[in-house]
């Protein structure tokens, strides 16, 4: 199909129907083979609005070059290659079930409470703890530092969850704020992950993106901004997942 280049990203409102519904139907993380000029090129989706509503276009992730050599406003020929499977984005995980990181995390816990004992001091290991012990209470996988926004994929039927985790253990004051939130990145949930004063699971607490979006909009200037709800509100717009309620 012949088209013309409006924008340097594919919006879904601006091609032939039957194209809009091939991209909207790929499944979370794949990307979509299209050929442009009859060079092959890969595009993904865009990052997720404030709201946490999908955003309706695709950037081109593999064959730049392609795409770059047309100008805006020029016309040029896209198809889409009979029985292309979308590619998936294929992102390492990390299973917290793994018996050397538990027992690495179980020596952890015990080195950071001991740190405190003898120095009054936390050793600022309680996020990483409350990530591995989050993922591993809900049967989540741990994903790599660069996937911005969010901190474990949950596998589910469908959509993978990708849940952002914060943490608090006992030692630590009980009031305070979590950690920022960044509404401009990729995720679906916050888990807020209590441990005790031995840095075990006590419960797991989630919040969709809407509730969170919503209560960091009606937070003070200063902590909207930077993210971060007070965790006494967290507690109130969220709901316990683990241990189940009973």
């Amino acid at each position: 199909m012949e088209l013309v280049k409006a924008d340097d990203c594919l919006w879904l409102a601006h091609l032939p129907p039957s194209l809009s519904a091939h991209l909207e139907a790929l499944p979370f993380q794949h990307k979509a083979i299209l050929f442009v000029n009859g060079e092959r090129t890969e595009w993904k989706r865009m990052r997720q609005g404030r709201d946490g509503r999908a955003t309706p276009g695709f950037t081109i992730a593999k064959g730049k070059s392609t795409w770059s050599k047309i100008a805006k406003g020029a016309t040029f020929l896209l198809e889409i290659p009979e029985g292309a499977a979308p590619v998936p984005e294929v992102i390492p995980t990390v299973n917290p079930e793994d018996p050397e990181l538990v027992a690495l995390v179980t020596d952890l816990k015990r080195g950071a409470k001991r740190y405190k004992e003898l120095t009054g001091r936390p050793l600022g290991v309680t996020g990483e703890i409350a990530e591995f012990e989050g993922a591993r209470a809900m049967g989540a996988r741990l994903c790599p530092p660069r996937e911005a926004g969010y901190d474990a994929v949950l596998p589910t039927s469908g959509k993978p969850i990708r849940c952002q985790i914060k943490g608090r253990s006992l030692l630590e004051p009980k009031k305070g704020r979590l950690g920022a939130i960044k509404l401009e990145h990729d995720w679906d949930v916050v888990w807020f992950v209590r441990l005790n004063e031995d840095f075990d699971l006590i419960s797991i607490h989630e919040a969709d993106r809407p509730a969170v979006t919503r209560e960091i909009d009606r937070t003070p200037s200063k902590a909207r901004k930077a993210g971060k709800l007070a965790i006494r509100d967290f507690l109130r717009i969220s709901r316990q997942v683990w241990p189940a309620a009973t």
